[in-house]
């Protein structure tokens, strides 16, 4: 019965990238099943087109943010189980296979999250539930999920959040934890589906004043009445990481938290208290 199961679901992977001028990302990361292809560049245009078996939706568009090319290829997507995807991976031959065999063990499932082969990254041996503390250290590439679920529930990726947005990280933590407060069970699972290339980060300019500064904005939106415990977890945390001592740290995070009420950017932050 299983087995029937597997064969009948279909996997839809999500992907996100910027300026392509075709659908080489698709053989570069290895994707062979069904895909959305968000391409965010200088035109705007659909076409579906046949990709070795497969039915790509390709999407380009002229909108800017993370978070907004996932909420798009949400929109767009038709599978039984998404994967998020980023170009700067590679996925096992058999990810499919083994998603829906996660999903056929584990039937009360409603997202779950796999491991991924990346330099310092430790994950558990063990499969667990995730609740909000362990939602707050998950990738946005570990995350699959029941389509028909998250669209029920109405959940959509935080556009203030993410690549491109207001504040430049944390918007796979929030949709998480959007999935959390709405009922979903979220598991993990020790199984690996593919690895990361370490290629050089489109956001990430190093632990620096704009980092902390997102990263408060991300602790106030995550953690609204935790977070003036948990600022002193995330200065002690990135400490020996951080360009800044720890008072200007402290700083930094304490005026994102601020600016997250008015969703201000550090830009408008800044030249709001210099005025």
């Amino acid at each position: 019965m299983k087995n029937k199961l597997i064969n009948s679901q279909k996997v839809e992977v999500l992907i996100s990238a910027m300026h392509l001028y075709d659908t080489s990302i698709i053989k570069n990361t290895n994707i062979q099943s069904d895909v959305v292809l968000i391409n965010q560049c200088d035109i705007d245009e659909y076409k579906e087109v046949t990709y070795e078996n497969s039915t790509v939706k390709y999407l380009s568009t002229t909108e800017r943010g993370l978070s907004k090319s996932r909420n798009n290829a949400l929109e767009l997507a038709t599978g039984d189980i998404c994967l998020i995807c980023d170009d700067d991976e590679n996925l096992h031959d058999n990810y499919e296979k083994l998603i829906l065999k996660a999903y056929s063990e584990i039937p009360d499932a409603d997202v779950i999250t796999f491991r991924f082969k990346y330099p310092g990254k430790k994950y558990d041996n063990s499969i667990k539930r995730i609740g909000y503390l362990n939602a707050s250290t998950i990738s946005s590439i570990e995350i699959t999920f029941k389509r028909k679920k998250i669209v029920e529930s109405k959940i959509r990726f935080n556009e203030s959040f993410g690549a491109g947005s207001v504040y430049a990280l944390g918007e796979e933590n929030l949709f998480l934890f959007d999935c959390l407060e709405k009922g979903l069970k979220i598991y993990y699972i020790p199984v690996e589906i593919g690895s990361v290339k370490q290629e050089k980060s489109t956001w990430f300019n190093g632990f620096n004043q704009k980092y902390f500064f997102d990263k408060g904005a991300w602790l106030d939106e995550c953690f609204p009445r935790m977070k003036y415990f948990l600022i002193f977890y995330i200065i002690f945390r990135f400490i020996k990481l951080s360009e800044l001592n720890f008072f200007s740290t402290f700083k930094y995070l304490w005026q994102g938290m601020n600016a997250n009420k008015n969703k201000l950017s550090f830009k408008l932050f800044k030249q709001q208290i210099t005025k």
